[in-house]
């Protein structure tokens, strides 16, 4: 098994220190061959059992709203999805695009947690 590439050990740390899960939605796609596929899904039960029942909902939020939300909001932010899931959400952009999107959660309560620590 090949070692894990740079931007991987960096979550698979930040994870392990914080106690939470990352999730990397990759709109332009330059991180996709560098992550562990897992990490391209949200993956917590949690989050697995609200898109059991409600996947258009979840697609909708996190893929529709956040993405047009974000650029305006580039510290990004704490939130809670429609299946109350608090978790903390920071964006790339590049050239004034979202490139990718960082989803860390879920929390179990409203955390004073450093958004630029996902950066």
């Amino acid at each position: 098994m090949a070692a894990p590439s740079e931007p991987e050990l960096a979550i698979r740390t930040y994870e392990a220190l914080h106690g939470l899960l990352v999730t990397v939605h990759d709109l332009d796609g330059r991180l996709r061959e560098q992550l562990d596929p897992l990490r391209l899904a949200h993956r917590h039960p949690r989050c697995l059992a609200a898109k059991a029942s409600g996947k258009e909902r979840c697609l909708a939020f996190d893929v529709t709203r956040v993405a047009a939300e974000l650029p305006s909001e580039p510290q990004g932010r704490m939130q809670r999805c429609p299946f109350a899931v608090e978790e903390a959400v920071v964006p790339c952009l590049r050239d004034g695009r979202l490139a990718w999107v960082l989803f860390a959660g879920p929390l179990t309560r409203r955390q004073d947690l450093a958004l630029e620590a996902l950066r």
